[in-house]
């Protein structure tokens, strides 16, 4: 292909010259028609020796590869959302324990896709060795802000 391409600039180069050097008149009319011709035949003679079916398996096989890239991708997307809600809402309780004086020690929020299409937290895995008090105050915080009710909070540490 890059043959081709510099065939058609070196014809088209030497058109431009040659048209360029003649004088006006029917000649040069005549070599103006040639060159076209010639740069036209030059541009088409390629297309003569592709190989049509091997060009749609090609196509074909590139399609695939764009879909599955285009799923992969979406993928990613979709993990790395519901990968920032969950920490966001880890991160959030934290702050809300550590406000309320009640000492947490890791949080883990699994979240859903929801049938809004959305990542909405579903459940909470907390280890903290707090009192049965703060346990419950902090739980309902956490069913009040991110709607993961208390049968859904996993608690564990003050065994």
């Amino acid at each position: 292909m890059t043959e081709a391409l510099r065939q058609l600039c070196g014809l088209s180069l030497f058109c431009g010259i040659a048209l360029g050097l003649m004088p006006e008149g029917g000649v040069k009319k005549a070599a103006s028609i040639a060159c076209t011709v010639v740069l036209v035949m030059t541009v088409l003679l390629p297309l003569g020796t592709l190989d049509v079916s091997q060009y749609s398996l090609e196509l074909a096989k590139y399609r695939e590869m764009g879909e599955q890239l285009e799923e992969r991708g979406d993928a990613v997307r979709d993990s790395m959302s519901r990968t920032v809600i969950e920490q966001e809402c880890e991160a959030y309780i934290m702050d809300k324990a550590e406000a309320m004086g009640i000492t947490v020690d890791t949080v883990k929020v699994r979240a859903f896709w929801s049938s809004e299409g959305v990542w909405v937290p579903e459940s909470a895995e907390i280890r903290s060795a707090c009192t049965e008090r703060e346990r419950k105050r902090l739980s309902d915080v956490i069913f009040a802000d991110l709607g993961i009710p208390a049968e859904n909070q996993e608690w564990s540490g003050n065994e």
